[in-house]
């Protein structure tokens, strides 16, 4: 009986470091495959400005209920393009630095109504 118990113990420590060596492998072989297309991606190119002329010649039909801002003329409550906005806070301004050297609406010192 003891060297059955002996056998059975080590095929099972040869088993255990059989499924050691695949899963570390396994593992192996993920990180330097997220290694390679991390590197590989181009993280530099930026899509902010994008869709910032998405309004330009879009006809509002059917239902839809679409309102644009630019904000670079300074009034904080007309649209470009569909209803005007009804109140903005007291404290609210437009100010540089929006998309595409452009100007942005800041909610102020409080941001509140």
């Amino acid at each position: 009986m003891g060297k059955q118990s002996l056998r059975g113990r080590q095929k099972m420590k040869a088993m255990n470091k059989m499924v050691f060596a695949v899963a570390g492998a396994s593992l192996l072989g993920l990180a330097a495959y997220l290694t390679f297309f991390i590197n590989t991606t181009q993280v530099t190119t930026s899509t902010a400005g994008l869709h910032k002329n998405m309004m330009v010649g879009y006809d509002i039909n059917s239902g839809d209920v679409i309102a644009a801002y630019s904000w670079d003329n300074g009034e904080l409550l007309k649209s470009e393009s569909g209803p005007d906005a009804v109140a903005v806070s007291k404290d609210a301004m437009c100010m540089e630095g929006g998309s595409e050297n452009s100007k942005g609406l800041s909610p102020g010192k409080t941001g509140t109504l």
